[in-house]
């Protein structure tokens, strides 16, 4: 069942109307990993409430964190009848609304879901994040600088704080992390075995793989960002967003509901997670914040001309120059609906969570946050963030809600009964 009364309560605590506050001591996508840590007896971090399991059987050998970027809990209530799979998590299993962090970002989100802190304890509050000690604007996820030189994380750190897979490990708890990308040397995943995919349907028998061959009891991350393309480049709504949920739905079937083994399904809890949803927006209404020749001529550059701001279009952490606050704030306020805080307002709510801040956050914290209500606020010396349909980041219904789905594998096959497959 989906749990439409925890809808209505997240959607009501609001910092103002159509912005929603993060959730931080409650329902948080910052509480996943203790809560599926807890399941298989390890503390690693602050848990959900107990209200996210009503129905569903905790008593298992093995967890699945199935992490689907962008998939938004608006927009899993608008395309589940319609995908198979996860059709049959809301209709055996329990689904229950998150908050995302704020950013809600995936390089924010991200760290989050590894280690289990808010994006003021672990710093990492982008995809772009300006180093005033570099005086540099990089892209954090990929760690690289802007003309895309790779960035040694030992000599500046990305994020602090520990991933929770050394701890699981040293409870005996066999962990994996399945990506499409190698993220063996990545801080973010350091103590997980790590498997690496090219295509939906590889991803699927990953998983499966890894559940069938690996010791229990076992961790297991698998993150897919097909979903978040799509609705980057074309919308929620589009063609092209509903194919990669029908991909995406179609191999899961195949290989978690059809295949797997029986008694490794009995064992495994199944966790569909989201790190943010998507609001879309026509590209003619998004914003060119350099257009106005105040804030252009008032926001800083680093070292190597480019507009130092952290975030992306949804989310803007403006540096600019100093006694220059006031002006840029009053001229973006004049044009945009946007939400617009100083860093001490935004710590007053609580905006990046409630926990201690780390240094790395307090030392690239800027001048002006910018959060826009419903369009893409960038510059046009990146114009293709300009041209995006969907995106994320800020505290929009639709982006900052998602589904934190709960049901054990067997529970997924067939039409109630279970046949062991035959391929071997």
């Amino acid at each position: 069942m989906i749990n439409t009364d925890r809808e209505a309560d997240l959607r009501a605590q609001t910092i103002r109307p159509g912005f929603v506050r993060p959730d931080y001591d409650g329902h948080c996508i910052t509480r996943v990993p203790g809560t599926a840590a807890a399941t298989l007896g390890a503390s690693v971090g602050p848990r959900l409430p107990e209200d996210v399991f009503i129905g569903v059987d905790t008593n298992v050998s093995n967890v699945v964190v199935l992490f689907v970027d962008a998939y938004g809990f608006e927009q899993f209530q608008e395309t589940h009848s319609s995908q198979p799979f996860f059709d049959r998590i809301a209709r055996r299993g329990r689904v229950t609304p998150l908050t995302s962090v704020f950013p809600s970002e995936t390089p924010a989100c991200v760290p989050t879901l590894h280690t289990g802190l808010q994006p003021i304890e672990h710093g990492q509050v982008g995809w772009n994040l300006y180093l005033p000690e570099r005086d540099l604007v990089v892209e954090s996820l990929p760690f690289q600088t802007k003309s895309g030189d790779p960035i040694d994380p030992t000599e500046v750190p990305l994020f602090a704080g520990e991933p929770i897979y050394r701890q699981l490990e040293k409870a005996g708890i066999d962990t994996h992390v399945v990506e499409p990308f190698d993220s063996s040397d990545d801080p973010k995943t350091a103590g997980a075995t790590c498997h690496t995919y090219s295509t939906p349907a590889d991803f699927a028998l990953s998983l499966r793989r890894v559940l069938e061959q690996a010791p229990a009891p076992t961790y297991c991350y698998g993150y897919t960002p097909l979903v978040d393309a799509a609705g980057h480049a074309e919308g929620t709504r589009s063609e092209l967003h509903s194919a990669e949920l029908n991909c995406l739905s179609a191999t899961l079937q195949h290989e978690l509901c059809n295949r797997l083994q029986k008694d490794v399904a009995e064992e495994t809890l199944l966790l569909l997670v989201a790190d943010h949803g998507h609001v879309d927006s026509r590209p003619n209404e998004n914003i060119d914040i350099l257009s106005d020749p105040i804030v252009e001529q008032h926001l800083r550059r680093d070292r190597d001309g480019f507009p130092a701001i952290s975030g992306s279009g949804r989310a803007l952490h403006l540096f600019v120059e100093n006694g220059s606050v006031d002006r840029v704030r009053a001229r973006l306020q004049e044009q945009t609906d946007a939400l617009i805080l100083t860093p001490k307002e935004a710590l007053e709510i609580e905006l990046w969570g409630t926990g201690d801040p780390c240094a790395s956050f307090t030392e690239r914290l800027g001048n002006l946050v910018v959060i826009p209500e419903t369009a893409t606020m960038w510059h046009s010396e990146e114009p293709d963030e300009l041209d995006l349909v969907g995106d994320h980041g800020g505290l929009h219904p639709r982006e900052q809600l998602v589904p934190f789905g709960a049901v054990t594998l067997d529970r997924l096959a067939g039409d109630g009964s279970y046949t062991q497959p035959n391929f071997r």
